[in-house]
């Protein structure tokens, strides 16, 4: 065989410069095919020997097969297709068959774009909250092929801002009350954390702490946009909660000229009407409250051991009090054991 030439023709039927190869082996190196269509192999095998003394002596072989372009394939799904914001969006279940890739993200409301051109990016992180659209189209230029796969849209939704505020800054256990202020924007639902073990779910709950402490107060706002997509913010405050008390002593008061008011209690649609001193973080005992109310005359008028029943300014007879000046005497004991006697003047007004 090594006194044989072999020269092989590759090339379209018809075609008058198909491509050549010419090789002392009997098998030609491989060849590829950039276009489809019929090709025709012609095979020529020349005696080395006889050609060079001026006789031809050749043997030739055709044969014709056909290239086949397959279609190309562009496919791909996308998770979630709705989250909160910040997010990223991955790429599943991707097919692109071509050799050119081209993927695009598009913000449907600001029109702006980011692309990759690698096969399969794997995800997308969004950069902003919006309504966003994904293309995927895969080519194979030498081929004119080009292949589109069917757009996915995905929404990212804005999370909603925890915020709020509370009064008092400091609260007095057990009976200082602590309010809440919520001025959350962008959510429907609330979680409160305490920190001691109490929760609530309304807007605004008040609260009353038991046990001395510092407290985490942790607020989470959320808004519910229903297929199990609920987008969240969290707000964490310190809460302090201490022994011991204080108090509030007003210095006049007008009765209810129209008699004893209920259980020393400022009646419906009055005002300032009961004397009520305010006190804070008083000890849960029988004996930490006592106040009473004299005359100039040093006459015992009005005891109360409840710090919710205040004097009304009448007497034990259920007879109205005289305008004038009356001494008060007030004893607590707070939550932390200390004792404290406050004794002044309160003015009473007709």
């Amino acid at each position: 065989l090594t006194n044989f030439r072999y020269d092989w023709l590759f090339g379209i039927v018809g075609d008058a410069t198909p491509s050549t190869l010419t090789q002392a082996a009997l098998a030609p190196l491989p060849v590829v095919y950039s276009s489809p269509g019929s090709k025709e192999i012609i095979l020529t095998a020349t005696n080395i020997q006889a050609e060079a003394a001026g006789v031809t002596c050749t043997a030739e072989f055709r044969k014709t097969i056909t290239i086949v372009l397959p279609p190309l394939q562009a496919s791909f799904d996308v998770t979630p297709i709705e989250s909160c914001f910040p997010s990223s969006i991955k790429l599943i279940n991707v097919i692109g068959t071509g050799f050119v890739h081209d993927w695009r993200v598009l913000n449907k409301k600001t029109g702006a774009t980011f692309s990759s051109n690698v096969a399969n990016p794997g995800e997308f992180k969004i950069t902003t909250p919006g309504d966003y659209t994904i293309s995927y189209r895969t080519s194979i230029p030498s081929t004119g092929q080009v292949e589109i796969a069917p757009l996915k849209d995905v929404k990212i939704y804005d999370k909603p801002l925890a915020s709020f505020d509370v009064r008092p800054d400091i609260v007095f256990v057990p009976d200082t009350e602590l309010i809440t202020f919520n001025f959350s924007e962008g959510a429907n639902e609330y979680e409160w954390d305490f920190g001691d073990g109490g929760n609530s779910i309304l807007k605004e709950p008040t609260y009353l702490y038991k046990v001395e402490g510092r407290y985490d107060l942790t607020l989470i706002a959320k808004f519910d946009h229903g297929n199990g997509v609920v987008c969240k913010d969290t707000l964490v405050r310190k809460i302090t909660a201490k022994l011991g008390g204080q108090s509030k002593i007003p210095n006049a008061f007008t009765p209810n000229p129209n008699g004893p008011s209920s259980g020393g209690r400022s009646g419906n649609g009055t005002f300032n009407d009961v004397f009520l001193p305010i006190v804070r973080g008083i000890a849960n005992e029988p004996d930490a409250y006592n106040l009473q109310i004299y005359d100039r005359w040093g006459n015992l008028l009005f005891e109360s051991n409840s710090s919710d029943t205040g004097w009304d300014g009448y007497d034990k007879t259920g007879k109205i009090m005289p305008a004038g000046v009356y001494v008060y005497k007030l004893t607590l004991r707070f939550s932390d054991t200390q004792r404290t006697t406050q004794v002044g003047d309160v003015t009473l007004i007709r």
